[in-house]
C-alpha cells in the first residue's frame, strides 16, 4: 500500500511554541502586576488564552478586561515568535517534509493553531 498524503499537526510536531507562550504569559503577568505561581500556570494547560485571562482577572481581582490581557499576551508572543533564538523546527521535521514532497505525497496541515501562527511558522522557517 502506497500512501498518497500525510497529515501534520503544527504544535509539537513541526514546531514547539509552548516555551514562547510561557514567556509571553509571564511577560503579560509582569506587565499587569500579578505573581502567577508555576502551579497556577500549569492549571491553565489546554485552555484558550481568553479563558486563561478571565481566570487571572478573577483570581487576582484585576479591574482589567480579560481581552486587554489577551492583547498584551499576544503582543509579547508575536514579538518572541520573530526574535526568540530558541524557537526552531522539531529535529528532523524539515527533512521529513522535504522527503514526502519529493515522493509526491500531498502534505496536509490540520491544526488548532491560529492562522497567524501557522503562516508565521511557514514564513519564518521557509516551509512555503
Amino acid at each position: 500500500m502506497k500512501f498518497k498524503a500525510v497529515i501534520f499537526d503544527m504544535d509539537g510536531v513541526i514546531v514547539d511554541t509552548e516555551p514562547l507562550h510561557h514567556k509571553a504569559y509571564y511577560a503579560m503577568f509582569k506587565e499587569v502586576g500579578v505573581d502567577v505561581s508555576e502551579t497556577l500556570y500549569q492549571s491553565f494547560t489546554g485552555q484558550s488564552t481568553i479563558n486563561v485571562c478571565k481566570r487571572v482577572v478573577e483570581h487576582f481581582g484585576l479591574s482589567n478586561d480579560p481581552q486587554e490581557l489577551v492583547d498584551i499576551k499576544r503582543r509579547y508572543f508575536k514579538d518572541l515568535f520573530w526574535t526568540d533564538p530558541e524557537l526552531d523546527l522539531i529535529d528532523g521535521v524539515r527533512e521529513l517534509i522535504q522527503h514526502f514532497f519529493q515522493e509526491g505525497l500531498t502534505l496536509i496541515l490540520a491544526s488548532s493553531a491560529s492562522w497567524y501562527t501557522i503562516n508565521s511558522v511557514f514564513e519564518r522557517f521557509e516551509l512555503i
